[in-house]
């Protein structure tokens, strides 16, 4: 609960000062992504609305934990199709689900990392 009401408080901030164009967001934002980095676990509940050339509505949760064990589910429309995402790592297989499609994969090995990243960045 407590990193979910700082990494709100902190993307509110950063949006305000990417929008006056100061560059030392830049610093805030790598000090956000090195704590979360260094957290043992991490659970984000979320909501994505999406309008325009794609559209999308979903929601659904992300819990990253140590050693690339992951459990990710997205539920809602994307493009006007059913999206009912999972994606779930035990650290070393990753299985990926979407409706009735599902593949197993070995887990990349920087799997938390990235995913962390992609969220402070986009």
């Amino acid at each position: 609960m407590k990193i979910r009401i700082i990494l709100l408080v902190f993307l509110i901030f950063a949006s305000l000062v990417f929008a006056n164009g100061n560059n030392s967001t830049k610093l805030c934002l790598n000090a956000l992504e090195i704590n979360l980095l260094e957290t043992d676990s991490i659970k984000i509940d979320f909501n994505i609305t999406a309008t325009g050339a794609i559209e999308a509505n979903a929601k659904g949760t992300m819990l990253l934990k140590s050693y690339n064990r992951v459990s990710f589910s997205a539920k809602g429309e994307f493009t006007g199709e059913p999206l009912n995402l999972e994606l779930l790592s035990n650290g070393s297989k990753m299985d990926v689900s979407n409706s009735n499609n599902k593949i197993s994969v070995q887990t990349p090995p920087y799997l938390n990392q990235g995913s962390i990243i992609s969220l402070t960045r986009m």
